[in-house]
């Protein structure tokens, strides 16, 4: 059976093309054995934005400004926007969660791992659950001050930057 005779689509929730095998597999996180070997490589990190199939990242790009900056750090297996924010099985939800892997790349920090690390394993103290670190509601503010700061230093390619007014190219 091809699951995806129609083109590429994203999963859901309750996937209905997930087998029995396919449940149990993703149960026990055996599905996340590769993706931990990458880490071993140095290909990957254990928390980064999380990867998205190539199929979609084409689109991504050209559907969100700015989608490619969530490259500039190694892809992880875990990641702000997978501890913070739901599934996203949309163009929109992609846009939604890159407000977190934006977040990620500027706050990045061994303490912020930890605490991604933490969450992702149930551990949540009055620290953890509060909304400190949660990107600002896209109608109050901008992705500029979200990725680059209010008046902060933070260095980003110029690509990145000067598309969303950091700086101007020379």
């Amino acid at each position: 059976v091809d699951a995806e005779a129609n083109g590429p689509q994203y999963a859901a929730v309750k996937d209905k093309r997930i087998t029995r095998v396919g449940r149990f597999i993703r149960k026990f996180r055996i599905d996340e054995i590769p993706q931990t070997i990458n880490v071993l490589r140095g290909e990957m990190s254990f928390v980064g934005p999380r990867p998205e199939r190539p199929e979609f990242v084409l689109e991504l790009e050209q559907e969100i400004p700015l989608y490619h900056c969530r490259h500039l750090v190694k892809p992880g297996i875990t990641g702000w926007a997978q501890v913070k924010y739901e599934y996203a099985a949309s163009v929109e939800g992609a846009r939604n969660k890159l407000r977190y892997d934006l977040y990620y790349i500027r706050h990045f920090s061994p303490a912020l791992d930890l605490m991604i690390v933490l969450i992702r394993c149930g551990i949540r103290g009055n620290c953890l659950n509060s909304k400190a670190g949660k990107p600002p509601n896209a109608h109050s503010i901008s992705i500029r001050s979200v990725l680059c700061g209010h008046g902060k230093e933070f260095a980003l390619p110029l690509d990145c930057c000067a598309r969303i007014g950091a700086i101007a190219p020379d």
